[in-house]
């Protein structure tokens, strides 16, 4: 009787510890520039230059010059923030259907709750037409180790110096703790 139930209990036990990764946190959620919706914003400095066309996500995008060193675009989204004490899976999604989009090296970071980390460049130059994806482990917080989250994007023109534009529509992100 004993053995038996010990079983069963080592059995709830195995089965209750493989489900739990079944619940991993996660979050998922798009924004556009210039966004409406109120639980999400965007800030800029720079990125003046506001287009809109057919190919532009909800028909509009912004754009800077390649070569500012000084500019930045963010989009972030407090009420759909992950965080969590395990390193974070992130896929960022780009928008990116703009012929003057054309910046070889825009430098592109995850939004935490303390700041800004680089995961990658896009050389929107080349990029197809439509959705471009990076993908990237958070697992360092200079301010709070052990802590992670995931708020945002935010890009940055290279700033080579050359002409052409970075440029900024929409963004979406898949995360997973």
């Amino acid at each position: 009787m004993k053995k038996a139930l010990g079983s069963i209990i080592l059995i709830f036990a195995l089965i209750f510890s493989l489900s739990f990764n079944a619940f991993a946190a996660s979050t998922s959620f798009t924004i556009d520039n210039d966004t409406i919706d109120s639980a999400c914003k965007t800030m800029r400095d720079g990125f003046s230059i506001y287009a809109t066309g057919k190919s532009q996500y909800n028909g509009d995008c912004r754009r800077e010059s390649i070569s500012n060193k000084t500019a930045w675009y963010s989009w972030t989204c407090s009420s759909k923030m992950l965080r969590s004490s395990n390193p974070i899976r992130l896929t960022a999604g780009i928008y990116l259907n703009n012929v003057k989009f054309t910046d070889p090296q825009a430098r592109y970071y995850v939004e935490q709750r303390d700041g800004g980390y680089f995961i990658g460049t896009i050389n929107q130059n080349t990029a197809r037409a439509g959705w471009s994806y990076l993908s990237y482990t958070i697992n360092k917080n200079n301010n709070t180790p052990g802590s992670y989250s995931v708020e945002g994007l935010m890009v940055e023109p290279s700033g080579l110096n050359m002409s052409g534009y970075t440029g900024a529509d929409a963004i979406s992100i898949n995360a997973t703790a």
